[in-house]
């Protein structure tokens, strides 16, 4: 070790490693783009997850608007409020509703919102963006603050009315943002800010509307926070009221954008694998071609030490530099993708320069190039003199017994970069068994699909054809490599489309034959005859009318809430109860049967009940992943209240809910008979064919019952579709260095078998072949290469699609076959085009000179 030192810094291994540089110079150009792309990638994810995360601890107050928040979808109890102001001050009220936006500048269609009504000095921390500039000093009046999306859709602009309910509001501002929240989710129902003094001239708060009640508080500065919260959590629990500190938001963002940049980081490092196997794959392509060399070398007296520390010197400054150029890309890229996920990070990114990103990539990409460079590197160690004079003796595969000791380093390091990478430990290790999973399903399925080719008769081919396919096996070709590569940029694009279109598979159904396409809610028990008039008018079929009644767990076999919530501190993490299962309101329905997005799968559905509660219990069918929950079983009894009344029940069946189904679906469904004359909510499912008409229905819905909301699903499903693709925007640039690392990857592997390619193509010249069918030749290898390619990725994506579609969504979407030929065609046309720029030089040299060299 210490003669290979002291020969690192010989003057004699610089001057050779410089005479061996300037010599395959513009080969190691491209052995430098195949590492600085996946270093780039991974500087600049990892640093901007720094960067986040310095922003969130940054802005931490301002992401909630408060210290303190409370919610709740019930009138909070007054005393209690009364105690909290005593300590804290006076709150800051907020409502938050739904309701249907009518811009009488436009003749579209109301559209289903969120509004909100906020009082005076709402935020307490922070500030709501607005265009133009004033944020919550502009709600004054009858003014409103409306999405920027929503202007957009109807081209209103800031002066226009708009009409929520029974009121008409000015249009003040547009809202840019909203502490603490992601403008992309605004999309499924944009937010209209009111001012709070006006929800009454609305009219859309009545019985039975879903509301949300928020307070919120600025802690005082002598006060002991801790405590306080604690004690304010204790008696919220109680009462089903949520609270939310500024601590609690910044946990709950950071964990999100974690998760958000977990899969980001997984592209970078899947690129940075791509590129470490281009620079092991060009090394090794580049190490053969010197062997003879660093032979005669051997002959001339040279040490294998000597020879050893010529070659490592390249390779260690190849790493070094082009992980320098990585880092610098990665500080330049990690300035642009804010931009990218911005929509989807609730608070403003601070971009800044990351040291420890910066030392991360250095050291991978160093460390990976040596790595990558040892199977190569070993083979000068085994090289004797003779090997000078007859090369033809040199072995160019790496012994079983080397596999052995560097495949596992390989792992080893996968895991060990993928978990310094991530900021956790256990989803690092997981992304690197994943990656590890993938690359090796990719090899494997590369292997079989070459060693089928290789097995089949080709005999009935053309010439040109089966020369281009057997061109694949050709020595130093790096097919198997190449296929690996691209196919992984290929099965990285094509998952991601998959998964979008398994995400809306489901909701798309809806659209089809006589599932419905629009739900009304929020209809009171007075309005319901007279909608149905309306809609019958309208020619539109009822096709689910829905009753909801609002009710409260008291009991779960003959044991109260309250004791249920104390024991639950005193069991195991897996034997406790969720809290949300106990203290949550339980909007439920009475039906006679079982509908079609339900299955029964244990006991026995009850349809109607006319006994007296009072002396029998009330049978209810409970959903299956409820009754995991709650760790209740049919026979078991479940006490519930409404407003006051204890209502006694006992589970009777088990449903299996297809939640995917855009219908009212429910955890407990009562049989016909007991809450029939419940206070209760309407809802209807119905279907339009036309949509003119279903536009025309909507606007006279909104008029006449201004309080009842429109939920379009077609709309829901456009919106879902843009959230989609703007999610794919930032992935897909991640996985584009994925793909961009393959096409490097290819260019230097062309290039590097050009000379090959030169002297086929000469040989075959002078053996009778025209131009026309060494250019055929050339186009067929590039064709069969990039066909492999595609279907090799594909084939894992459409595997590991339909795995996750059966195991998380639970469905068998159809096979998507555009994305197949899309990919084909696509990447048959970029190979080519590659290839031929690569192979210019093969028709324009002459014949004789190549031969001579």
């Amino acid at each position: 070790m210490i003669q290979f030192i002291s020969n690192l810094f010989n003057p004699w291994t610089w001057i050779m490693a410089k005479r061996e540089w300037h010599s395959q110079k513009k080969h190691l150009k491209l052995y430098l783009l195949c590492i600085s792309i996946g270093i780039a990638a991974l500087v600049s994810i990892h640093s901007l997850a720094s960067s986040v995360r310095s922003s969130i601890d940054l802005q931490s107050r301002s992401l909630l608007g408060s210290d303190l928040s409370l919610k709740s979808r019930f009138k909070m109890d007054e005393a209690w409020l009364l105690e909290i102001e005593k300590k804290m001050g006076p709150s800051l009220a907020e409502r938050r509703f739904a309701g249907m936006a009518k811009f009488l500048n436009s003749k579209q269609a109301p559209r289903l919102v969120q509004v909100r009504a906020i009082s005076q000095g709402y935020p307490i921390y922070g500030e709501i963006k607005t265009t133009p500039l004033g944020g919550s000093e502009l709600l004054q009046g009858k003014h409103c603050l409306v999405e920027s999306s929503l202007l957009m859709q109807y081209k209103a602009k800031v002066g226009d009315k708009i009409q929520l309910g029974q009121s008409t509001f000015t249009i003040a501002a547009q809202i840019e943002s909203l502490p603490g929240e992601s403008g992309v989710l605004s999309e499924l129902a944009p937010r209209i800010l009111i001012p709070f003094q006006d929800i009454e001239s609305t009219g859309l708060i009545s019985f039975g509307s879903r509301v949300q009640y928020l307070e919120h508080y600025a802690f005082p500065e002598d006060i002991k926070q801790q405590e306080l919260i604690g004690e304010i959590k204790a008696q919220a629990e109680m009462k089903s009221i949520r609270v939310e500190t500024s601590m609690s938001r910044q946990e709950r963002v950071r964990r999100l954008s974690t998760n958000l940049f977990s899969f980001l980081n997984f592209s970078a490092i899947l690129a940075l694998t791509l590129g470490a196997i281009g620079v092991g794959s060009a090394i090794h392509v580049y190490i053969n071609k010197q062997l003879k060399s660093a032979a005669i070398l051997k002959c001339m007296g040279a040490k294998k030490s000597q020879i050893f520390a010529v070659y490592i010197l390249q390779i260690f400054l190849l790493g070094i530099i082009g992980s320098s150029l990585g880092v610098c890309l990665g500080i330049a890229i990690q300035l642009i993708l804010p931009q990218a996920i911005q929509a989807f990070i609730p608070f403003e990114i601070q971009s800044q320069v990351n040291a420890s990103s910066i030392i991360l990539g250095l050291l991978a990409g160093t460390l990976i190039t040596l790595l990558s460079s040892l199977p190569s590197l070993k083979k000068i160690t085994l090289l004797n003199p003779l090997q000078g004079l007859r090369p033809e003796t040199i072995q160019q595969n790496s012994s079983r017994g080397f596999n052995f000791i560097f495949y596992p380093i390989c792992i080893i390091s996968t895991l060990l970069l993928t978990t310094l990478s991530s900021h956790n430990t256990k989803t690092g290790i997981y992304s690197g068994i994943t990656l590890i999973i993938i690359i090796f399903c990719l090899a494997v399925c590369a292997k079989v699909f070459l060693s089928i080719i290789r097995k089949t008769p080709i005999s009935f081919m053309p010439f040109t054809f089966r020369q281009g396919l057997k061109n694949l096996f050709r020595p130093n070709n790096q097919t198997h490599t190449l296929i690996i590569s691209l196919g992984t940029g290929v099965f990285v694009i094509a998952l991601l489309f998959l998964l979008r279109e398994n995400l809306l598979y489901q909701v798309r159904k809806t659209t089809q034959d006589t599932n419905p396409n629009f739900v009304l809610f929020d209809i009171q028990h007075d309005q319901s005859q007279d909608l149905k008039a309306l809609l019958k008018k309208a020619q539109v079929p009822i096709l689910q009318e829905v009753p909801i009644i609002d009710l409260r767990l008291r009991k779960v076999n003959g044991l109260e809430i309250k004791k249920i919530i104390q024991n639950n501190s005193s069991l195991p993490k897996e034997e406790r109860i969720p809290h949300w299962t106990l203290s949550r309101t339980y909007r439920c329905t009475y039906q006679e049967q079982i509908l079609d997005s339900e299955k029964l799968i244990l006991g026995d559905f009850i349809g109607s009940f006319d006994g007296d509660f009072e002396q029998e219990r009330i049978p209810v069918s409970i959903e299956s992943g409820m009754m995991e929950k709650l760790k209740v079983k049919i026979g078991d009894t479940v006490d519930f209240e409404l407003s006051g009344i204890e209502l006694p029940c006992v589970i009777t069946s088990v449903r299996e809910v297809e939640w995917m189904q855009m219908r009212p679906n429910f955890f407990f469904v009562f049989p016909s008979g007991p809450l029939n004359e419940a206070p209760q909510m309407q809802v209807i499912v119905s279907r339009s064919e036309d949509p003119k008409s279903t536009n025309k229905l909507q606007t006279e819905i909104n008029n006449q019952f201004p309080n009842i909301s429109f939920l379009d699903l077609t709309l829901v499903i456009q919106t879902l579709t843009s959230l989609l693709d703007k999610l794919s925007i930032a992935i897909r640039f991640m996985a584009g260095f994925s793909i961009l690392t393959g096409f490097v990857i290819l260019i230097s592997t062309l290039k590097l078998s050009q000379d090959q390619r030169q002297k086929e193509s000469i040989l075959l010249k002078i053996l009778g072949a025209s131009k026309k069918q060494t250019q055929l030749i050339l186009l067929s290898e590039f064709t069969f290469l990039a066909i492999i390619s595609t279907n090799v990725g594909c084939l894992i994506a459409y595997i590991i699609n339909h795995l996750i579609g059966t195991f998380i969504f639970e469905n068998s979407p159809p096979i998507q076959l555009s994305i197949l030929l899309i990919s084909n065609v696509a990447l048959i046309i970029i190979t080519l085009i590659i290839g031929l720029i690569n192979s210019k030089k093969i028709f324009s040299s002459p014949s004789l000179e190549i031969l001579r060299d």
